[in-house]
């Protein structure tokens, strides 16, 4: 009896074990990339770096973007000012929240309203909006966002 008792509490030792792994495993899989790589114009220090430029947009004439990124410390955050280009009337769209980086070269922002948004860094230390995979826009490979002189520099 008292053997059988220990084959039963050894074999839900091993399923634990087993159960603990495999969440560990798929914890691995997904959840909070990380990435400290320097971000051009920014470094890997405290700062700000700032992109900008007029992205395509289907129904008007562009979407006129400046996106500021800070760090101080653990504290990363964000403010993206849109505006939409049109005929009649500019709409102005802003938005602010957290970014971290996910990839070299790629960020998430995290807005304070809800949405997130992905951006690779592409050469010449320009943005381009992505999917959230990280895969660039069919059709918009042309649409990267300028590093901008920040003030004092």
């Amino acid at each position: 009896m008292m053997r059988k008792n220990c084959a039963h509490l050894h074999g839900s030792a091993i399923v634990r074990v087993v159960s603990i792994l495999f969440a560990l495993t798929l914890a691995g899989c997904g959840g909070s990339r990380q990435s400290n790589a320097p971000i051009p114009g920014l470094g890997q220090g405290d700062g700000e770096a700032e992109w900008g430029g007029t992205l395509s947009c289907t129904d008007c004439d562009g979407i006129d973007t400046h996106l500021l990124l800070r760090r101080q410390g653990n504290d990363r955050r964000y403010q993206l000012l849109e505006t939409y280009l049109a005929e009649d009337g500019d709409l102005e769209f802003a938005e602010q929240g957290e970014w971290k980086q996910v990839d070299a070269g790629v960020l998430e922002l995290h807005g304070d309203e809800g949405g997130q948004r992905t951006f690779a860094v592409v050469d010449g230390g320009g943005l381009q909006l992505r999917d959230g995979s990280g895969d660039a826009l069919r059709g918009r490979e042309d649409d990267v966002l300028l590093p901008q002189a920040s003030p004092g520099q």
